[in-house]
Formats: C-alpha cells, sequence, structure tokens
C-alpha cells in the first residue's frame, strides 16, 4: 500500500514528454538562429538520453517513462522525414 506522497516522489509521465519536447525544441531554435551551427543538432538525442539516465537515477520513475515514450515518438518522426527526404531526392 503506497500513500500519495510516494507516488508524488515518482514523477509524472506528462511531465517526461514535455520535458522531452522542450529539449527538441531547445535545441531546434538555437540551431536555426544561429549559422553554421546544424552540426550539432545531434546534441538534442544526447541531452534526451541524459534526462533518461538523470531521471532513473533520481527514482523518477514515472518522468523517465515518459521520457522513454518521448523518445520512442521522437525517433519514428525523425526516421518518417528522413525517409520522406530520400525518397524525393
Amino acid at each position: 500500500m503506497t500513500n500519495e506522497n510516494d507516488k508524488r516522489k515518482e514523477g509524472s509521465v506528462w511531465l517526461g514528454i514535455s520535458i522531452g519536447f522542450f529539449i527538441y525544441l531547445i535545441m531546434f531554435i538555437i540551431v536555426s538562429q544561429f549559422p553554421g551551427m546544424y552540426r550539432f543538432i545531434f546534441l538534442a538525442p544526447l541531452v534526451h538520453i541524459c534526462a533518461i539516465i538523470f531521471a532513473f537515477i533520481r527514482k523518477y520513475k514515472f518522468t523517465g517513462i515518459g521520457l522513454l515514450i518521448f523518445a520512442g515518438i521522437a525517433l519514428l518522426l525523425i526516421a518518417a522525414c528522413y525517409g520522406l527526404i530520400l525518397s524525393f531526392r
């Protein structure tokens, strides 16, 4: 039997999804505003992976699950866009 305080300490799935979304949004804004920064677009997935590891180390189980869910969504979206770009090449 767990009480409400234990569940709050484990985080939120929606918080994890939001954190993942803002990681990619901030990286997109930084890369699109500064010319020549396109080389650093790979930093967003690395920061995302670090956030997942950090969430699970700190015992924020549901936040880590939300980050993993968004990682899957981002992977599918990036693969689809990459496939579209290659098909019209």
